[in-house]
């Protein structure tokens, strides 16, 4: 195994023996360091909805996921090795990083057991990268932009219909009042503010917007024949906040949004705004993200 040239001050690099392998971790910054280098490539081995939902932002980087999510639980991915050798060369210069750094470990054992000689793990994982506020990669926002620059103004006809709605700043005898991702930082930053996400579980544990007191209850749930409203959407608002409370209301794209803000408003929530454009606006404002680390999820990691 080669040794990395860089500056002492910019490696976390642990050494660990498993089976007689050796395997090298970096740390993000690292890891930033020798992509920009141009002469390493990045495998991002979390499941394709993970990889979808935001990730590192680098040149030459693959989606290959070393585990899949099923009914009863992460299984392995049979075909990762093969999937990998058809992409790779075995003396390419590889990082392997994942969502917290375990399954990466076990992707990059299997590598240099495969003989791939030039492969490093991205200790934290993608976790970590975002905590240092490095940049991200979010391709659902990028196919959004692609989709409203095809499509024009016959993309999801839906969300105008509410936009011009919202401009005249009413709907069925509620006033929505619509803020951007700015104006939302501002007003959680001067701390009576709460933030309702509305997103699904699923959507929040993969990011949400940085902030402090902030809630996830889910407006539509996904299912096997596509979403369906939450049934106790407005019970699980009124069980954790007040009618008083002053609430700012966001989601993915800033539809959802608008539909649980109008609900929230009918039932006499006084204080209610809706976040425009979502999540994705705030990444792609690049204002701070979180990643929340559910209990369960060295549990998840495990083979």
């Amino acid at each position: 195994m080669p040794e990395l040239q860089l500056p002492a001050a910019n490696i976390d690099c642990r050494t660990s023996s498993y089976s007689e392998l050796e395997v090298i971790t970096i740390d993000v910054h690292a890891t930033k360091d020798l992509m920009n280098s141009s002469n390493h490539q990045y495998l991002d081995v979390r499941t394709e909805e993970e990889f979808k939902n935001g990730h590192v932002d680098v040149k030459n980087i693959v989606n290959i996921p070393y585990m899949f999510e099923t009914p009863q639980g992460r299984v392995k991915n049979t075909k990762f090795l093969e999937q990998v050798s058809s992409t790779f060369n075995k003396d390419d210069i590889l990082i392997v990083g994942c969502q917290s750094g375990i399954r990466s470990v076990y992707a990059t054992i299997d590598l240099l057991k495969s003989e791939f000689k030039q492969v490093y793990n991205m200790g934290t994982g993608y976790r970590g990268w975002v905590e240092k506020k490095l940049d991200v990669k979010i391709p659902e926002l990028e196919s959004e932009l692609r989709y409203y620059s095809a499509m024009g103004v016959l993309f999801n006809l839906i969300s105008f219909i509410v936009i011009l709605l919202l401009s005249s700043g009413s709907y069925s005898e509620v006033e929505v009042i619509t803020i951007d991702v700015h104006a939302t930082k501002d007003l959680m930053n001067s701390g009576n503010h709460r933030y309702l996400d509305v997103r699904t579980e699923e959507e929040f544990k993969n990011g949400h917007v940085d902030v402090k007191n902030i809630v996830n209850i889910p407006y539509m749930f996904e299912t096997p024949q596509g979403r369906v409203k939450n049934p106790r959407f407005l019970e699980q608002v009124l069980s954790t906040f007040k009618k008083d409370d002053n609430l700012i209301v966001g989601c993915q794209k800033g539809i959802r949004s608008v539909y649980a803000t109008i609900d929230l408003l009918k039932s006499e929530y006084k204080q209610v705004y809706n976040m425009g454009s979502g999540y994705l606006a705030w990444v792609d404002k690049k204002l701070a993200v979180k990643i929340p680390e559910p209990v369960s999820e060295a549990k998840n990691e495990e083979l």
